[in-house]
């Protein structure tokens, strides 16, 4: 009975500690824009890998802008670092208010060598915030924006 035990508590120390052992190899974020003209819509995602810093900038599935950057390795590890301290997560999913038009969302895909490792997605409308994430999702973004040029960024075009 004594081994059970033990049994049972090394397993959830294995899985209590698997997101901050896994090794990433491609980290994303997207931003989708509300249902707005095309002259204004922005859509734009921020890929990051080991090596680069992608962020490419759509509208209505034109691609606007799509410039690569490369990074060095202790940014890398800046942006595993903030994933993991931002606490990215999935949670239960709600559903938007019905009556709420416009808005927009974000998505998050985390993937290791082997396969995607997260995937998660809230809408923002009305004050409120629906999906099936949680997080300080923010402040990721912000990291991945630290110390890259405001002019990488830029999505006035």
């Amino acid at each position: 009975m004594r081994c059970f035990f033990y049994l049972i508590f090394l397993i959830t120390l294995i899985s209590c500690s698997s997101k901050k052992d896994t090794k990433y190899d491609k980290i994303q974020y997207n931003y989708h824009d509300g249902p707005v003209t095309p002259q204004y819509h922005r859509d734009f995602s921020i890929i990051a890998t080991p090596k680069n810093l992608r962020f490419k900038v759509t509208s209505y599935n034109e691609i606007i802008k799509d410039t690569i950057i490369t990074i060095t390795e202790e940014k890398w590890n800046q942006i595993t670092s903030s994933f993991q301290n931002c606490k990215i997560s999935n949670s239960k999913k709600t559903y938007p208010n019905p009556g709420c038009v416009g808005g927009h969302g974000v998505s998050i895909l985390a993937f290791s060598p082997e396969n995607r490792v997260f995937s998660g997605y809230n809408w923002y409308c009305g004050g409120e915030i629906s999906g099936d994430m949680t997080g300080e999702i923010e402040n990721f973004l912000d990291s991945l924006k630290l110390r890259i040029s405001d002019d990488f960024f830029n999505i006035n075009l």
